[in-house]
């Protein structure tokens, strides 16, 4: 594991989005004056920088996320905050760019019910539309919200989902159905506390099929993915018969396979393309470790970042050819968050 791309910023990278034809997008925010901007930027598959951008609002706009379409349009679900004196109000939002930097437009879903609310996920559903996923204001707790946009134009419909109690939407993965699997974390329903929550959606965003996991505490997922059968993968610190921090369930809805947790969560994940998976996390020193595994879910093997450049937190995995891929994310010296920057590490398993 070697870093290929290291940029002072100060930035923060809070997305990742692998582009087809290599590299991939990598998106955050960064200070601008006295308010943050969404800051988009594409790198290559060798990690050369391509471009940067930044989508600056006469307020904060701060992107969570960062999905592509299949024409190659970059979607940022994030929130957008106005600052009016002592009062803010943040509204769910969505910037849109070309593949070249190009033509952003944001989107702000300024209806009073969403205030509070913000988008952190996206994925394509087969229908032009892109299904972003996050959470919204329900009295004194949250729901899960879903914010479909309409590619060409931008428009927004939304949907709640949840019950009495705190409901988040996590992360989202696209099916080659044309639906969506979210992944949701919910105290209205389940075994224990925070659990894991997990829903099937059509092309139309109605809900298919469900299900709950977790133990008697709380639960945290945090990740998503798809295997080679559109069934969910997730990664995070559960308990799934046990304590894992990736879990993986069949068509049928039952645990396929799991992975032990040891003491770093699964905070990203990616589905390799020759089999397997890779994982990273953030020890609790700071240090990013890198997990690979086996189709099944068998470690293959385990890599630790050196420490020496600071905290390290991913922002997510892309592909990086021959079996290699890249983690992508922050790193900030103790104390030191004005000195953040994007790090990309290169990680070869197979020397």
């Amino acid at each position: 594991m070697k870093v290929v791309y290291d940029q002072k910023g100060p930035v923060e990278a809070l997305g990742v989005a692998a582009v087809p034809s290599g590299g991939f997008v990598v998106a955050g925010h960064l200070a601008v004056g006295p308010n943050d901007a969404s800051w988009v930027a594409r790198l290559d598959g060798a990690a050369n920088m391509l471009w940067t951008q930044q989508v600056v609002q006469d307020n904060e706009l701060i992107p969570f996320g960062v999905s592509l379409a299949k024409d190659g349009t970059i979607f940022l679900p994030g929130r957008h905050r106005i600052k009016k004196g002592l009062d803010d109000t943040t509204n769910p939002s969505l910037t849109t760019l070309s593949l070249d930097g190009s033509d952003a437009k944001t989107v702000v879903q300024q209806d009073p019910q969403f205030a509070g609310a913000f988008l952190q996920r996206a994925a394509n559903l087969g229908n032009a539309h892109v299904l972003s996923v996050g959470g919204v204001v329900q009295g004194k707790t949250y729901d899960v919200l879903l914010a479909r946009a309409e590619i060409s134009t931008g428009a927004i419909d939304t949907f709640q989902m949840g019950g009495a109690t705190y409901d988040l939407g996590l992360d989202i993965a696209a099916r080659d159905d044309g639906g969506v699997i979210v992944l949701a974390k919910t105290d209205s329903q389940g075994a224990g506390k925070a659990d894991g929550w997990l829903l099937w959606l059509d092309k139309s965003v109605k809900k298919t099929k469900e299900l709950t996991f977790g133990g008697s505490g709380d639960d945290y997922p945090e990740s998503l993915v798809t295997d080679g059968a559109g069934n969910p993968v997730v990664g995070g610190q559960m308990s799934v018969g046990g304590a894992v921090d990736v879990a993986a369930w069949s068509v049928d809805g039952k645990v396929a396979w799991t992975h032990p947790y040891t003491d770093v969560p699964a905070h990203v994940l990616l589905r390799l393309p020759l089999g397997g998976y890779a994982t990273a996390g953030t020890s609790s020193k700071g240090t990013l470790v890198v997990g690979v595994l086996g189709s099944q879910g068998q470690e293959l093997a385990r890599i630790s970042s050196p420490p020496a450049l600071g905290r390290f937190d991913a922002a997510g995995l892309a592909p990086a050819g021959n079996g290699a891929f890249f983690v992508i994310g922050t790193t900030a010296p103790a104390g030191a968050n004005s000195l953040r920057r994007l790090t990309v590490y290169r990680v070869c398993p197979v020397q």
